[in-house]
């Protein structure tokens, strides 16, 4: 296993420490190409003790802090086929990309634990024109990752396709697929827009999920539009009446 922290108050060169780690990992300099092995099957960075100490005096922490070139850092992940734990947890939000999250799930088979997300209790502001993964995305880690128990991910909620998950639904009438066994689900996301709504979202998570457990979304705001009280009043409304379609209970983080 590898356990890495992060102390710096702020991202830059983050991406080049990450890609730096994972090259190490692959290529380490008593290792010939010939024997190497990438046997890594738990890989965890997290917050070190001047940021814990920070988040224990301010509860509800707001950043403005983000890895706009995740794919390029986090591509070495997938040469790491044994990886059964991913956890990333630091004050950054890491932008993602359909493309790339569906890379990830079908290039890691083993995963059981997959985190990329800020910890609990942190806000962040999305910036205009931010590239996020879309519910469709989710569909691949049903299908590749037999595994996967827990997964925490920032999305953008809505469709890429409205009639993505419908269509994709009819395809596999019929087809003998064994369901994903993930319990837990945890989703820095946005205020439903184009054609999502409470009703699709719980039917489409409950029809890729069907072992789901536990859903606890956490609403954040866009840049350059005004998430005021109502709004966001509006915005955990639609994710507990997800939460009651889907029978989960719970409450919708403020």
């Amino acid at each position: 296993m590898v356990l890495c922290t992060w102390d710096a108050q702020d991202v830059k060169g983050m991406d080049e420490h990450i890609s730096e780690w994972l090259d190490v990992l692959y290529r380490p300099p008593s290792t010939s190409e010939l024997t190497r092995v990438p046997a890594l099957e738990h890989f965890i960075l997290l917050l070190g003790e001047g940021q814990k100490e920070m988040f224990a005096r301010h509860k509800d922490v707001t950043i403005d802090s983000f890895l706009d070139n995740g794919p390029d850092t986090l591509h070495a992940l997938i040469r790491f086929r044994l990886l059964r734990t991913v956890r990333i947890e630091f004050d950054i939000m890491i932008q993602l990309d359909n493309d790339f999250v569906c890379a990830l799930a079908e290039g890691l088979p083993n995963i059981e634990e997959l985190s990329l997300t800020p910890p609990p209790g942190v806000a962040f502001e999305l910036p205009t024109g931010c590239v996020l993964p879309t519910f469709d995305s989710l569909v691949t880690f049903s299908k590749h990752c037999p595994r996967l128990a827990t997964l925490s991910l920032t999305i953008r909620a809505t469709f890429a396709s409205y009639a993505f998950w419908y269509t994709y639904r009819q395809s596999t009438v019929g087809a003998q697929q064994r369901p994903s066994p993930l319990k837990t689900l945890l989703l820095w996301t946005t205020p439903m827009i184009g054609g999502a709504n409470a009703r699709t979202v719980s039917v489409f998570l409950g029809w890729i999920f069907p072992e789901l457990v536990s859903l606890r979304p956490y609403v954040q705001a866009v840049a350059g539009r005004v998430f005021n009280r109502e709004m966001r009043h509006v915005a955990r409304a639609e994710w507990t009446a997800v939460l009651s379609e889907m029978r989960l209970g719970g409450e919708i983080p403020p």
